[in-house]
């Protein structure tokens, strides 16, 4: 599990959220230049996007600092992943 960060940069669409506690849901939608932080975790997908135009992500997964880097994740393409900045 890592923590996301999206972007849409054209276009726009809805995502849809989980609240397992809860056992709610809900959705938001996103427009060109609006963005979303969605923690580690958070069970979420892709409802709907424009039908009108393409929509185009930028989409950044990411740990946090300090992170156990010993997971069982399957291997990424690149062995030579960037370990996130900390500060001291």
């Amino acid at each position: 599990d890592w923590h996301e960060w999206v972007m849409v940069l054209a276009g726009e669409a809805v995502l849809g959220f989980e609240d397992a506690k809860a056992g709610g849901y809900w959705q938001i939608k996103l427009r060109a230049g609006e963005h979303i932080h969605i923690a580690k975790g958070q069970r979420h997908r892709v409802e709907s996007t424009a039908q009108d135009t393409p929509t185009l992500w930028l989409a950044v997964h990411y740990a946090e600092c300090g992170a156990d880097e010993n997971t069982n994740e399957q291997p990424m393409e690149r062995q030579d992943r960037v370990k996130p900045a900390c500060a001291d």
